[in-house]
């Protein structure tokens, strides 16, 4: 997964599939028993994934709007 998610970010973007994988995947391995360390880089991994996927959120309602007062 950590190679896919590298290719597809040099290649210019992670598809929301992916994003949303990652982001339950960090989910599940939240455990309570986490070291201090851990836990940072899955807040981390966290808040990247939901920064991309905001992102890509607001370039659809953009892309919509274009369309509708046909700026395509």
């Amino acid at each position: 997964m950590i190679q896919a998610l590298q290719s597809e970010l040099l290649i210019g973007g992670i598809p929301i599939v992916h994003l949303n994988r990652l982001r339950a995947l960090v989910t599940q391995n939240r455990t309570t028993n986490s070291g201090p360390k851990l836990k940072q880089i899955l807040d981390d991994i966290e808040l990247l994934v939901e920064v991309e996927l905001e992102k890509l959120s607001f370039s659809r309602k953009r892309q919509k709007i274009w369309l509708k007062i046909g700026l395509n």
